[in-house]
């Protein structure tokens, strides 16, 4: 009897020595509230509901020792415009040292940083000038400190990037953003422009309106948030807007260093709008992108690069990459047209994209380019980007795309450029903008297939086009665009190498049971070189192709 109560107890203690080690390793969340407003917050209070913190960094300089030991922690912030960067301690300058909390030791306690009410908390990177300046005739002007110049990470090659679109200041006028101008003679009312030489901020308004009575903010902090090698982060109904980053930044941004990891990145029911350069910078494995607006940044919307597992839906993306124009009101620029998009995307491997509206940018739609593999894109609406809808280049796949509507795009709707193991099937495409020859006159197509054949000096890889299965699709072309199109496919002249890459292409192509709908005879175009270019009817197109059997054609008006 004895011996079995020793045995017994033995047991016991066992097992509560494992429910005390199991316990030991659960991370108790700690819950701080922050409201600016309240007359009685300070961030010297216990940061309870009764006794709020004033500030994001007063929640901030508390994580440090609850990182270390583990402890997942939930910041809440109240309605309001919090005018403080979240890694810098909020000051109104770029210089401001990262604080320590960024760079302790890796962790995987997670931190929660959320508005009590969906879009009520406001991360501004701007602040509201007074003191105003008559100059005349709706002009006002202000002493501007800052010599920023123009923004340097961007080096185009063939581009030359415009004083305009490497700019990064931003004055709004009642929540409205003025557009910057780059000499005292273009000010018309509402745009903006600094004269660094003479330390002046120049705005021009409606002349009639009293200068007193306008609400004027002007950006002044870079970036707004900064994950520096921190993952296990979630954002969630917050807004961040009008940050002046640099392009070299991004007003969010999630980045890890050589060696180390991030990964595990949530961001819901957020918005990032109206800032200077790039909405948002992704580069951590593991990442939620789920109902956030990324809208009017000047850039891009969203750059991401060297990610493993990537989920975005039920977002919008529009407005964004106003600056490429080179007036902001509607002239072609070509001065990043090759290095932005509302979201661009290089180096993925297994994403999906759904559900989300890629409308209105000036740049393009959706963009991967580069070595992205395993990438499913489906029920999107891609639709009035002033450059190309969907882009996939330099990439090995598979792709699946299904599902999309791809409509009213300025340049292509859909590219297929040195990409391989592609499914489109079940897309309506809708190719009936306005012919634009300011950008290349021998595009606007409905489905473009760009180069066949890169040895890409940016990864050192070699691309090919090939494996590109249509199935199911309807695709229509009006306006006079051209329902394919196909060029640079060879960059010699040499007789016999065209004909190969001809070969190829036709080979690389499967093609059935679509639906082409067309209002001009010839509306496929077939690019093998520069000067070697010749349009086909349908009947041409299935005997070149050997495709398009089971497919029909048919008039705008019906089959």
């Amino acid at each position: 009897m004895m011996m079995r109560l020793i045995v017994i107890c033995m047991m016991l203690i066992g097992w509560f020595s494992q429910i005390h080690h199991l316990n030991s390793q659960i991370s108790h969340e700690v819950v701080f509230y922050v409201n600016p407003t309240a007359p009685y917050a300070d961030d010297a209070n216990d940061g309870t509901y009764q006794n709020p913190l004033k500030t994001i960094q007063g929640a901030f300089d508390r994580l440090v020792p609850l990182r270390q030991a583990g402890v997942d922690v939930r910041i809440i912030l109240a309605d309001g415009i919090y005018r403080e960067a979240l890694f810098n301690g909020g000051e109104s300058n770029l210089t401001a040292p990262i604080r320590p909390f960024w760079m302790i030791a890796e962790t995987t306690a997670q931190i929660t940083i959320e508005a009590e009410r969906i879009g009520g908390a406001i991360i501004s990177g701007a602040d509201v000038w007074t003191d105003w300046q008559p100059h005349g005739q709706g002009i006002y002007t202000h002493h501007w400190q800052y010599d920023w110049g123009v923004a340097g990470r961007y080096d185009q090659g063939e581009y030359t990037p415009s004083e305009y679109a490497s700019r990064r200041e931003l004055v709004i006028l009642n929540h409205q953003r003025l557009t910057p101008v780059t000499s005292y003679e273009a000010l018309t009312p509402n745009t903006f422009w600094v004269d660094e030489a003479s330390d002046r901020l120049f705005i021009h308004i409606d002349p009639t309106v009293d200068i007193q009575q306008q609400f004027i903010e002007v950006g002044v902090r870079d970036q707004l948030l900064y994950g520096w090698n921190r993952g296990h982060f979630v954002l969630r109904g917050l807004v961040f807007q009008h940050s002046v980053d640099s392009g070299a930044h991004a007003a969010v941004a999630f980045q890890v260093g050589e060696g180390k990891t991030c990964e595990h990145v949530v961001l819901e029911d957020v918005t990032i709008r109206q800032n200077a350069q790039v909405g948002l910078y992704l580069n951590c494995h593991h990442t939620t992108l789920r109902r956030v607006q990324i809208i009017d940044n000047g850039f891009a919307g969203v750059i991401g690069t060297n990610m493993h597992t990537l989920l975005v839906e039920d977002s919008l993306f529009s407005g964004n990459g106003w600056r490429a124009w080179r007036d902001g009101r509607g002239q072609l620029g070509v001065d990043f047209g090759w290095s932005n998009a509302a979201m661009k995307l290089l180096f993925i491997e297994n994403a999906l994209i759904r559900n989300n509206q890629f409308t209105d940018n000036w740049i393009d739609g959706l963009w991967f380019d580069t070595d992205n593999r395993h990438i499913t894109i489906e029920n999107n609406l891609i639709a009035r980007n002033r450059w190309n809808g969907l882009f996939l280049e330099a990439s090995y796949g598979p792709f699946i795309v299904r599902h999309n509507r791809i409509l009213s795009n300025g340049l292509n709707d859909v590219v297929l450029s040195v990409v391989q193991d592609v499914l489109f099937e079940s897309n309506e495409v809708i190719s009936d903008a306005p012919i634009n020859s300011l950008i290349y006159d021998t595009q606007n197509v409905a489905l473009f297939f760009g180069e066949f054949r890169r040895d890409d000096a940016f990864s050192g890889l070699m691309f090919t086009l090939g494996d590109i299965t249509l199935r199911n699709n309807t695709i229509v072309a009006t306006n006079g665009r051209s329902l394919t199109a196909s060029d640079w496919l060879s960059f010699t002249a040499d007789d016999a190498n065209v004909y190969a890459d001809y070969r190829h292409f036709i080979d690389a192509l499967t093609s059935n049971m679509n639906v082409w709908v067309s209002d001009t005879v010839n509306p496929f175009r077939l690019t093998m070189n520069v000067g070697y270019s010749q349009q086909f009817d349908f009947d041409q197109w299935r005997m070149i192709t050997r495709q398009d059997g089971q497919s029909q054609f048919c008039q705008p008006d019906g089959c």
